[in-house]
Protein backbone atom coordinates (compact mmCIF):
# COMPACT_ATOMS: atom_id res chain seq x y z
CA UNK A 1 0.00 0.00 0.00
CA UNK A 2 1.14 3.55 -0.68
CA UNK A 3 2.32 5.62 2.25
CA UNK A 4 -0.56 7.86 3.27
CA UNK A 5 -0.60 10.97 5.38
CA UNK A 6 -4.37 10.72 5.68
CA UNK A 7 -6.19 8.71 8.28
CA UNK A 8 -9.14 6.67 7.12
CA UNK A 9 -11.51 9.24 8.64
CA UNK A 10 -9.69 12.18 7.01
CA UNK A 11 -9.96 10.42 3.65
CA UNK A 12 -13.72 9.96 4.05
CA UNK A 13 -14.15 13.58 5.13
CA UNK A 14 -12.25 14.80 2.05
CA UNK A 15 -14.12 12.38 -0.21
CA UNK A 16 -17.47 13.57 1.13
CA UNK A 17 -16.52 17.23 0.71
CA UNK A 18 -15.21 16.65 -2.82
CA UNK A 19 -18.28 14.72 -3.89
CA UNK A 20 -20.64 17.13 -2.09
CA UNK A 21 -22.34 14.17 -0.40
CA UNK A 22 -23.06 13.73 3.29
CA UNK A 23 -21.73 10.79 5.25
CA UNK A 24 -25.29 9.45 5.31
CA UNK A 25 -25.56 9.72 1.51
CA UNK A 26 -22.25 7.88 1.05
CA UNK A 27 -23.46 5.19 3.44
CA UNK A 28 -26.83 4.99 1.64
CA UNK A 29 -24.91 4.43 -1.62
CA UNK A 30 -23.06 1.54 0.00
CA UNK A 31 -19.65 3.23 -0.23
CA UNK A 32 -16.98 2.57 2.38
CA UNK A 33 -13.23 3.27 2.60
CA UNK A 34 -10.60 0.55 2.16
CA UNK A 35 -6.82 0.61 1.73
CA UNK A 36 -5.57 1.15 -1.82
CA UNK A 37 -2.28 -0.09 -3.21
CA UNK A 38 -2.73 0.96 -6.84
CA UNK A 39 0.75 2.50 -6.93
CA UNK A 40 -0.33 5.72 -8.68
CA UNK A 41 1.99 8.61 -7.83
CA UNK A 42 -0.90 10.65 -6.40
CA UNK A 43 -2.61 7.81 -4.53
CA UNK A 44 -3.36 8.71 -0.91
CA UNK A 45 -3.55 5.07 0.16
CA UNK A 46 -7.35 4.86 0.31
CA UNK A 47 -10.25 4.20 -2.04
CA UNK A 48 -14.01 4.04 -1.73
CA UNK A 49 -15.40 0.57 -2.34
CA UNK A 50 -18.75 -1.19 -2.67
CA UNK A 51 -19.74 -4.78 -2.22
CA UNK A 52 -18.83 -5.28 -5.91
CA UNK A 53 -15.24 -4.08 -5.52
CA UNK A 54 -12.90 -7.03 -6.14
CA UNK A 55 -10.10 -8.13 -3.79
CA UNK A 56 -11.29 -6.38 -0.62
CA UNK A 57 -10.51 -8.36 2.52
CA UNK A 58 -13.30 -8.99 4.99
CA UNK A 59 -11.39 -7.09 7.70
CA UNK A 60 -10.92 -4.01 5.48
CA UNK A 61 -14.57 -4.20 4.43
CA UNK A 62 -15.78 -4.45 8.03
CA UNK A 63 -13.51 -1.60 9.20
CA UNK A 64 -14.73 0.68 6.40
CA UNK A 65 -18.40 -0.14 6.87
CA UNK A 66 -18.23 0.40 10.64
CA UNK A 67 -16.58 3.82 10.14
CA UNK A 68 -19.24 4.85 7.61
CA UNK A 69 -22.01 3.85 10.01
CA UNK A 70 -20.39 5.88 12.79
CA UNK A 71 -19.90 8.92 10.56
CA UNK A 72 -23.43 8.70 9.18
CA UNK A 73 -24.77 8.66 12.72
CA UNK A 74 -22.39 11.40 13.92
CA UNK A 75 -20.63 9.11 16.37
CA UNK A 76 -17.06 9.11 14.99
CA UNK A 77 -14.47 11.02 17.00
CA UNK A 78 -12.59 13.94 15.55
Amino acid sequence: MSESNLTIQEFVEQYAAGSKLSFQELDDLGLYPVPCDCGDWDCNGWQMATNNTPDVSELDKETGIVLMLKLARGAAGR
